[in-house]
């Protein structure tokens, strides 16, 4: 299956950001892309779209209006709709299993004082006492 990629240029009209910008992060390693021969640079969909937010500047109306002159164009724009997709649902997915992680945690720690409370107090030359192993006096 063919990734959906974007030139510098592409990519800036697709998050909102500036082509000086998306480069220096190029260079900064935190957006990865493959530079050409030619200087310039090809960056997949998936990782343009990790680093950045996807620019909302068309809404449904307009993409229906869009006429499908260049059948390679759509093929691609489905692709990167695709992969944006699941790039955002594994994030869901990761989203949730912290949540999910977070209340385990909580619970443990809820148990773990509520626990804590019911036993009985003792003071801290007693409980030295008992990590010595020395005996308690006997009651008469």
């Amino acid at each position: 299956m063919k990734q959906a990629t974007f030139t510098l240029g592409q990519a800036a009209s697709e998050t909102g950001k500036s082509k000086p910008t998306l480069s220096r992060d190029i260079k900064k390693g935190k957006l990865s892309a493959e530079k050409l021969p030619n200087g310039s640079y090809k960056i997949q969909a998936a990782e343009l779209f990790r680093v950045y937010e996807k620019k909302e500047h068309e809404t449904v109306t307009e993409i229906k209006n869009v006429t499908n002159d260049n059948p390679h164009e759509t093929h691609n724009e489905i692709e990167m709709l695709r992969q944006e997709l699941r790039f955002k649902n594994e994030k869901i997915e990761a989203l949730e299993k912290d949540k999910e992680d977070w209340k385990n945690q909580a619970e443990r720690v809820s148990l773990l004082l509520t626990h804590q409370s019911n036993k009985p107090k003792i003071s801290p030359v007693e409980s030295v006492k008992n990590f010595l192993g020395i005996p308690k006096p006997k009651e008469n």
